[in-house]
């Protein structure tokens, strides 16, 4: 399990909606460092899924389950595209930016800088899975489904794999975890927490994907957090890769 140091859980997320979102000026681009949940159109405008440690959305101040209302002050509480109207705004930022965002029904203000963002250009591909075999008994790792990859909304049949470039590629998860693994009590504070929680109970994990080599992915249980408050607060599982191996681009 060495290999999971390599990819870091569910908080890196650059706001890479659709086309890998970013504003390119003077030959740089820059990012918000954030994933926001643009797959439903929503009154009071999509969700923060994540928010990277360090990155821009933290200093500017931005947390997860933060509804983002407007940028610059054009709003995004619209019933057409919120993945393209966030693309042109970012975009249009100069690299400053002003969010509005509703958090836990208080309209908030919050302004600051987005993150630059590495050109470098890789040639081929590698692949993310979420279907191979999970080790459940040795690594307590268990089935997830991929929802989005970099801002995208996966395909509703499960993929046997997805291709991607070289890089880092941001990929938002839920667990498939078999009911027996939680007591009824457990399963019980479980299913309140995703009724409750909806796109929050979601998680994100960022791959960094090397040419010519797949990455399987999985859930893995957090034993030592099955208590009341760790379900509720959706801290017993976490997106890993648990393996990584060599396939050939094709």
């Amino acid at each position: 399990m060495n290999r999971l140091a390599r990819f870091r859980p569910a908080l890196w997320l650059a706001l890479l909606l659709a086309s890998g979102l970013a504003c390119a000026q003077s030959g740089q681009s820059f990012s918000l460092d954030a994933v926001v949940d643009t797959r439903f159109a929503r009154n009071d405008g999509p969700i923060v899924l994540s928010v990277t440690p360090g990155g821009a959305a933290e200093a500017i101040g931005l947390q997860v389950g933060d509804h983002l209302m407007a940028i610059n002050g054009v709003s995004l509480r619209v019933q057409d595209s919120q993945s393209r109207r966030l693309e042109q705004l970012v975009a249009g930022s100069d690299r400053t930016v002003v969010l509005e965002v509703l958090r836990d029904g208080q309209t908030l203000n919050l302004s600051g800088t987005l993150s630059r963002v590495d050109q470098a250009t890789a040639t081929g591909c590698g692949y993310v899975s979420a279907i191979d075999p999970t080790p459940g008994v040795s690594g307590d790792v268990h089935p997830l489904e991929i929802t989005m990859i970099d801002g995208k909304s996966t395909p509703l049949q499960a993929q046997n794999r997805y291709r991607l470039t070289p890089g880092e590629h941001v990929l938002v998860t839920r667990e498939q975890i078999p009911a027996h693994h939680f007591s009824p009590n457990q399963a019980r504070q479980r299913g309140l927490m995703l009724d409750r929680k909806l796109a929050r109970a979601y998680k994100a994990i960022v791959v960094e994907i090397e040419p010519g080599m797949r990455y399987s992915l999985g859930a893995r249980l957090i034993r030592e957090s099955m208590d009341g408050d760790a379900i509720r607060a959706n801290a017993y599982w976490e997106p890993v890769v648990f393996k990584g191996r060599a396939e050939a681009c094709r």
